[in-house]
């Protein structure tokens, strides 16, 4: 591609890729905080800790679904971008498909004005 944007397909794929890790390495945090126990002896501090992690786990959640949909977007741009590159292309090779048919076309013309006038007898 000539002088312009150019976008980092290769780069943004791997974002894609590294932000979908994030997203499982947080949802093996929500687990592990779901998974541990409160019972901390009786009094109100085992439920303090529990809403505590209720509250960590709702959080957590929230930023998974955030890094998800960050994803989900450089993906469908990477789609667009490419999706783009490929109709300018097409575009592009049939625009010079043309030119160089016309090219051809106008060299067969004037041979063939040529060609009259010289059965004609005209310089």
């Amino acid at each position: 591609m000539g002088q312009g944007y150019v976008a980092d397909e290769a780069g943004l794929a791997a974002r894609v890729g590294e932000l979908n890790a994030v997203a499982s390495e947080v949802d093996g945090v929500i687990g592990t905080l779901g998974a541990a126990g409160c019972d901390l002896g009786p009094g109100e501090l085992s439920a303090a800790v529990a809403e505590v992690m209720d509250e960590w786990s709702a959080n957590l959640g929230d930023l998974r679904d955030k890094i998800d949909k960050t994803a989900a977007n450089v993906r469908n741009a990477l789609s667009n971008y490419q999706t783009l590159e490929d109709v300018n292309e097409t575009r592009m090779r049939e625009l010079a498909n043309r030119q160089v048919v016309d090219d051809q076309l106008n060299v067969l013309r004037g041979a063939a004005v040529v060609t009259l006038a010289q059965q004609r007898g005209t310089p």
